[in-house]
């Protein structure tokens, strides 16, 4: 089953993102421990090898595999796992009260010409989120 209509989940968000990205680790690897909440093999294999590709971040403990993914979260992933080189502007030029690493990925969908955020809306607990984000360029005609 699908479930296309369900929200994905950062696991599974990270499977997906390990696979586009063709990262692997050997059969042989056993999981050094860096998120304390990956208890299952394959969830602790996917986030060690995107930590050690710089895909998620070695700053929190935490995984949160089965938290849903923000719309941030999602495309700061792809961005990452495409090798897309965050924006190095100044995020002065974003109002708002959301966290940089946010900002600097709305200015490199800006600078790369992917898309770009209309609306910005608070949310708790984690803070406020990109909530409209547009591709540029988008015709109708599918991709």
């Amino acid at each position: 089953m699908y479930r296309l209509g369900d929200f994905l989940t950062r696991q599974e968000a990270l499977g997906i993102i390990v696979k586009m990205a063709n990262l692997y680790l050997p059969p042989s690897y056993s999981c050094r421990k860096y998120f304390t909440d990956t208890p299952e093999w394959w969830v602790c294999r996917a986030a060690e090898v995107s930590a050690n590709n710089g895909i998620v971040s070695r700053n929190n403990t935490r995984f949160r595999p089965r938290d849903t993914l923000t719309l941030a979260e999602s495309l700061g992933l792809m961005i990452k796992a495409l090798n897309i080189p965050l924006s190095t502007s100044s995020t002065s030029t974003i109002s708002g009260n959301i966290p940089d690493w946010q900002k600097r990925i709305i200015l490199t969908l800006r600078e790369q010409n992917i898309g770009y955020v209309q609306e910005i809306q608070p949310r708790t607990p984690y803070g406020n989120i990109i909530y409209n984000f547009y591709w540029d360029g988008y015709d109708g005609r599918g991709l």
